[in-house]
């Protein structure tokens, strides 16, 4: 299965257990991210994807090189962030090996204003990155929702920034 949006490789997930009332839920025709309603609660969910031990919950944000998923580990039961390399890139020796750099060296650095990197791994000839799900609004949208911010939360999160890249 292919996320179309994304052109990223996920297995498809055939039963959801309703978070309500724990129903098996029969998604085995359903599309990942789809919303479904449970015939016993009426409880709604989204039919969630695989990519190898990770539950992927719904698409964070795209970008020119693949995209960032919210995931549960299933092996460590905590929520994580996936950036997920194009499989058309994934096939680039070079490429891989780029990125992979990207996460060693993302992986030195100890910050509290710097995304945990957890691991690095490889599936359907897709590099992934594991890392920290960092809670909260995107600065973008917070910029895009409002004509002007105020001046001291700004002056915050860049300080939050500079901090970071000093790390």
């Amino acid at each position: 299965m292919s996320d179309a949006d994304t052109q990223i490789v996920l297995d498809q997930v055939k039963v959801l257990d309703c978070a309500k009332c724990a129903a098996a839920l029969d998604v085995s025709d359903l599309a990942a991210f789809t919303e479904v309603e449970c015939p016993q609660c009426g409880n709604r969910d989204t039919v969630p994807a695989k990519l190898g031990p990770f539950t992927i919950l719904n698409l964070i944000n795209t970008g020119g090189m693949g995209a960032v998923y919210r995931a549960r580990d299933e092996s460590l039961g905590r929520l994580v962030a996936i950036k997920v390399m194009l499989k058309k890139l994934g096939e680039d020796p070079n490429v891989v090996d780029s990125f992979r750099r990207e996460a060693q060296s993302a992986a030195r650095l100890n910050h509290p204003n710097v995304a945990q990197i957890y691991s690095f791994g490889q599936e359907h000839s897709q590099p992934y990155i594991v890392m920290e799900l960092v809670s909260g609004k995107r600065f973008d949208k917070m910029i895009e929702e409002r004509k002007s911010l105020d001046p001291a939360i700004v002056m915050k999160v860049g300080g939050d920034i500079a901090e970071g890249l000093k790390a």
